[in-house]
């Protein structure tokens, strides 16, 4: 009897045992909503998880969509009609469900009017003290060249970082580093984040949900079937891109301002059968879909069957604009992934898909269950 117990404590803890899912050049921003959190502060208040923005919310750094920008409260950063100097460090930053081995952030930047940066760090909180682990400077000076970002008012700058285990990262700015705006943009206290993200390599166990449409990880292939039949003047946007697992809201639009018709779809190939209970689309600014639908087989001799889906759950939450819509589902095995009948939200029914992730959550090892039922099997004879 003993030794059927000591078995069976065995069988339990190599069940709670993960398999791993190696990934490198990983954003950890792909992990589940719940595992990343986002924050601000600065050195009279280190985190302030609640809205002090003059534009968008803390929130749309997580999702890489949409511009959070401070308002004074928090950059200290003053205005009048004889003075406009920024006194104070400020800083944006994100919070991950456990430390993770990051290589590289990745910040997205914006800036118009005077809302401008010249420099920022990189810091990482370890043991409880913040550390400075990376440094990015666009050469110019508070007087001179300060930086603009040119791209659509936004730039992302990708900074290697001393590599390490970090689970609290912040993007920080000093008094001689940005600009705030008096002129154009009342209360703007500073440059906006569309993005920080740290990226980084490691393991995925048990539990954690993997990205498998990751294409540097896994291999995967995209199509867009757009199709402009006669008469159709539809603005197309097939610029694929958006299985490259970043965040980056200079990722590339698929969509258009119209609705998929029949025969029209974004299809990825997972390159194997995957087992996948999630699939989440980011969007293209304030063109956001409001649903679609998830059709899902395993080879090519096999036809789609339809995904049946939760209710959407769209991020930020709370949110007027939508960064991502979520969908969950009951686990399926597939390779070939398809999105159909995707409805735009946007100005004039325009929808665009950056990015699309195809989630699973990683198990225990199938064959490490089956040898230890075996060797139950063996001492459960021998004690007969």
């Amino acid at each position: 009897m003993k030794r059927i117990l000591i078995v069976a404590a065995a069988m339990a803890v190599a069940w709670s045992a993960a398999s791993e899912v190696t990934v490198t050049n990983y954003s950890w921003l792909q992990l589940a909503p719940d595992k990343v959190t986002p924050f601000v502060g600065n050195l009279a208040d280190e985190f302030k998880t609640t809205n002090t923005s003059v534009h968008g919310q803390i929130g749309d750094y997580r999702w890489g969509n949409w511009t959070w920008a401070p308002y004074y409260d928090v950059t200290y950063y003053l205005h009048g009609d004889n003075e406009d100097k920024a006194l104070g460090t400020w800083w944006a930053g994100v919070t991950l469900d456990q430390p993770r081995n990051v290589t590289q952030v990745n910040v997205g930047l914006w800036g118009s009017g005077t809302e401008q940066t010249n420099a920022f760090y990189i810091d990482a909180l370890v043991n409880g003290v913040w550390t400075e682990i990376g440094y990015h400077s666009f050469g110019g000076t508070m007087t001179d060249d300060m930086y603009v970002p040119t791209y659509a008012q936004s730039t992302t700058v990708s900074v290697p970082v001393t590599a390490g285990d970090y689970q609290t990262l912040r993007v920080r700015f000093e008094v001689d580093g940005f600009r705030g705006d008096n002129a154009h943009n009342e209360g703007y206290g500073g440059p906006g984040l569309t993005m920080i993200e740290p990226v980084g390599n490691g393991a995925l166990v048990a539990g954690e949900r993997v990205n498998w449409a990751n294409q540097a990880n896994f291999g995967t292939t995209i199509t867009n079937h757009f199709v402009r039949g006669e008469g159709d003047t539809a603005d197309i946007r097939n610029n694929g891109g958006w299985n490259n697992g970043t965040f980056s809201d200079q990722n590339p639009w698929n969509g258009m301002n119209r609705p998929l018709q029949d025969g029209e779809y974004m299809e990825i190939d997972l390159k194997e059968v995957r087992a996948i209970d999630n699939i989440t689309a980011l969007f293209n600014g304030s063109y956001f879909t409001t649903s679609f639908r998830v059709w899902v087989r395993e080879d090519t001799d096999s036809p789609f069957t339809e995904v049946i889906l939760s209710e959407g759950a769209f991020y930020p939450e709370n949110a007027g604009y939508k960064g991502a819509l979520s969908y969950d589902f009951a686990e399926v095995d597939a390779r070939y992934v398809r999105i159909t009948d995707a409805i735009g939200g946007g100005g004039d029914g325009y929808w665009g898909i950056s990015q699309v992730l195809v989630n699973g959550t990683v198990v225990p090892e199938p064959a490490t269950m089956s040898l230890l039922g075996l060797g139950a099997l063996a001492l459960l004879r021998r004690k007969r």
